[in-house]
């Protein structure tokens, strides 16, 4: 199985994430192609894509949705999974966040 893991990162914080899932599809024996939004990736041969990026605003970085709005029609048919990065308050704790809007709609129109 091969997994792409495309992410957007101001200061690092959502790399070490990308970084930290890609060693765990590796440990689990499946082959990882990581990459920076900023490289401007394709997106390869894959079972599955990784998409992240950090909240500023409530918003991913610019670059990172126009990403994913180029690659809707092959977001559509491959299996994709997204998260975001940000600072979180005592409400973190209570459970799952749901996704702020723009990511949401991202989501839904893949």
């Amino acid at each position: 199985m091969h997994v792409q893991i495309v992410y957007g990162s101001r200061r690092g914080g959502t790399a070490g994430l990308a970084h930290m899932m890609a060693t765990a599809f590796e440990r689990a024996g499946w082959e990882v192609t990581i990459a920076d939004v900023a490289r401007r990736p394709g997106i390869g041969d894959v079972d599955v894509v990784v998409v992240g990026g950090p909240l500023y605003l409530n918003r991913w970085p610019s670059n990172l949705r126009d990403w994913v709005r180029h690659h809707m029609a092959t977001l559509r048919v491959v299996p994709t999974w997204l998260f975001s990065s940000g600072p979180l308050d005592e409400s973190a704790r209570a459970g799952d966040i749901a996704p702020v809007p723009s990511v949401a709609k991202l989501a839904s129109e893949i």
